[in-house]
């Protein structure tokens, strides 16, 4: 739970937004404003998602790493 409240109080305080907030928010943004259109919404949605991707798979191997490590030591 601290590791929870942790990561999501230092997004927060980055400026940095959860990946489904920000697509809803770009979402509700491409129904009610004229100021967005679909191509940069689509192209907003495409990099949000890669970069999801690759820092969602690199932050698993590093767990996936640490613990195989720790597992290997203790062996």
């Amino acid at each position: 739970m601290i590791c929870i409240y942790l990561v999501t109080f230092l997004i927060g305080l980055g400026g940095l937004h959860h990946s489904i907030a920000r697509s809803v928010e770009m979402f509700t943004a491409l129904f009610i404003s004229d100021h967005f259109t679909l191509l940069p919404g689509l192209r907003f949605l495409g990099l949000a998602m890669l970069g999801n991707l690759i820092g969602g798979s690199v932050f698993v191997a590093i767990l996936n790493y640490g613990h195989i490590r720790t597992t290997q030591e203790i062996s």
